[in-house]
């Protein structure tokens, strides 16, 4: 099968547990590309974080990020975006102020957050993602519906930090009553992600491929963790590195080395050595 596209998770792929990307992973990602193979990276993280790891990969990445809100192909212009309105999102945060929470309105380029009881006195605070050197800024207001209004944002998600799960549960359910217009991820430690109605990692993967005109028979996925199964099951070869969890390895077709032991590296260039260039598979009409 001749494979026309690699896309890959972040955390436990390209990056180790400190942040950090291998040399062999950046050479391996290059050498896909120069025989033509797209490189796509699908992750929930915020898109300048994910573009500073293909800037130190030096590849000419497409990104999937914000939960498949943003694809960006690293240029001005991004392909795809879905946003919730602006007027959708003021509801939103008035009827989230009757629940005790943490609210944080995300955009690809920065945040604006609801200030914590200790931080007071901060106008903005720098969030780090492991291994980033530059921050990724998040600021602090004192009135979040205020800010919305006067910036006019209309932010790629919203995202909830709740103290008691059941309070989460009760805001999730007062806001299905009340909008068509959005949906939900539930994340660890009570978060809740407020999104755009329809979109998900998976369908942004899908519109990737088609805009790419690449059959999903013709991409490989490597993943690590079980937030990336979905997307990954429609994979045409499904890779799980080695320490990933065992319902994940279960369902691979690949199972590689660890991050630390360079898999992706390892992967990719054990298995694309044996394929052609795209342009010469194209020249011998072997592919269109």
């Amino acid at each position: 099968m001749i494979h026309r596209m690699v896309a890959l998770s972040i955390s436990g792929t390209v990056l180790d547990s400190h942040g950090r990307v291998n040399k062999s992973v950046k050479e391996s990602l290059q050498y896909v590309q120069n025989k033509g193979i797209e490189v796509a990276f699908v992750t929930s993280l915020p898109y300048t974080y994910v573009k500073k790891i293909t800037k130190a990969l030096k590849t000419k990445a497409k990104i999937i990020s914000h939960y498949g809100t943003y694809i960006s192909s690293g240029d001005a212009k991004p392909i795809y975006v879905r946003r919730i309105q602006e007027d959708i999102t003021v509801d939103i945060l008035t009827l989230l102020e009757s629940f005790p929470c943490h609210i944080k309105v995300v955009n690809e380029h920065t945040s604006i957050s609801s200030q914590i009881e200790n931080q007071k006195q901060l106008k903005s605070r720098a969030i780090f993602s492991p291994g980033d050197r530059t921050p990724y800024q998040v600021r602090f207001v004192e009135n979040l519906i205020e800010a919305v209004q006067h910036e006019e944002t209309a932010p790629l998600h919203i995202d909830v930090q709740f103290n008691d799960h059941d309070d989460l549960l009760d805001a999730q359910k007062a806001l299905k009553g009340m909008f068509d217009e959005i949906d939900f991820e539930i994340e660890p430690h009570n978060q809740l992600v407020i999104l755009p109605e329809g979109v998900s990692t998976l369908k942004s993967f899908h519109y990737l491929a088609d805009y790419l005109g690449v059959k999903m028979s013709e991409t490989v996925g490597i993943g690590y963790s079980m937030d990336d199964v979905e997307w990954l099951e429609t994979c045409g070869l499904i890779v799980a590195m080695g320490d990933s969890p065992k319902q994940l390895r279960e369902r691979a077709d690949w199972i590689t080395r660890s991050v630390e032991e360079n898999g992706v590296a390892y992967m990719v260039m054990e298995h694309f050595r044996k394929q052609q260039p795209i342009e010469f598979l194209k020249k011998m009409n072997i592919i269109d």
